[in-house]
């Protein structure tokens, strides 16, 4: 996967320091595959679709503080399964004040995000868990949505082309006032239940369980919010290093321990300097980006 951040008007403030330095973390490849498989139940055989693949880039935007997350799905010719659904965990820990400003798209319809979330209401999530807002931007012919387990949701709508095996579809945007971090992001091949008559229990739970076994997962940046004034924010940050590595990212171990040392420079220098933390930073910027191919 290809993951190009670009700022827009941006300034070189220890805040935005701070900001560019959790996007470029995650500039080392961003898509960690999960095994797919799936037996057959009904009369429409169970599509194979056992990879895919997401590209994204994401765009600050001064003059308007928010952050444009892209996303370019490919569906390989390997499978046979048309993909017609991308969904991206946007649960947070943080309760969020929910504008009006930014829109869901369903259909021709724009409706306010804390509209569509109040509609939802109540949530499928864990006591303590949230939804990150955002706005969405969709394909032609393409819905979004979020779902009440804190998913956005991006599905093709009656008679929208699907992405078929070989093809891949760019148009598929968040746009939000939080910072990126690592998001669990599943995409799903188009796929019904039919039999003749009606269909039993057994076969219902058999469907189910197709359906989830079909949904390929991995991992790409989303919003979050992320108090950049927090040393909790650099300890998330000291966790994206050690998840970089996890996902191989970051190539090799020693790489690693080098940033992780230089964001424990940065953040011991933060308490006695501001101007001392910011060359610290920058510092690890370097050593970054030297190291990317």
């Amino acid at each position: 996967m290809n993951l190009t951040i670009n700022f827009v008007n941006g300034n070189n403030t220890a805040g935005s320091v701070l900001v560019r330095m959790i996007n470029i973390l995650l500039c080392s490849g961003m898509l960690v595959m999960f095994p797919v498989s799936a037996y057959s139940v009904g009369t429409v055989p169970t599509p194979a679709f056992n990879n895919a693949g997401i590209d994204s880039y994401v765009v600050y935007d001064e003059s308007s503080k928010r952050y444009r997350y892209y996303y370019t799905v490919s569906n390989p010719v390997t499978n046979t399964g048309e993909i017609w659904k991308l969904r991206i965990n946007l649960s947070t820990r943080w309760r969020h004040f929910y504008p009006s400003d930014l829109l869901i798209p369903m259909g021709t319809h724009r409706i306010p995000f804390d509209q569509f979330i109040g509609e939802l209401e109540p949530l499928l999530l864990p006591f303590g868990r949230w939804v990150t807002p955002v706005g969405q931007e969709t394909p032609a012919g393409w819905n979004g949505g979020i779902d009440r387990a804190g998913f956005a949701n991006f599905s093709s709508g009656t008679g929208a082309p699907r992405i078929l095996p070989g093809e891949k579809k760019d148009g598929f945007v968040l746009i939000s006032y939080q910072l990126p971090t690592i998001r669990e992001v599943e995409m799903s091949p188009s796929w019904i239940l039919a039999v003749d008559g009606e269909a039993s229990h057994a076969e219902a739970v058999e469907a189910e369980t197709i359906r989830r076994q079909l949904k390929f997962k991995a991992y790409v940046i989303g919003p979050e919010f992320a108090d950049v004034s927090s040393f909790a924010h650099w300890d998330r940050l000291k966790l994206y290093i050690e998840k970089s590595v996890e996902y191989n990212w970051i190539p090799g171990a020693t790489l690693a321990q080098t940033l992780s040392d230089q964001l424990t420079e940065a953040r011991t220098a933060l308490l006695t300097s501001s101007a001392e933390a910011k060359i610290a930073l920058q510092e690890f910027l370097v050593i970054l980006n030297s190291s990317s191919p």
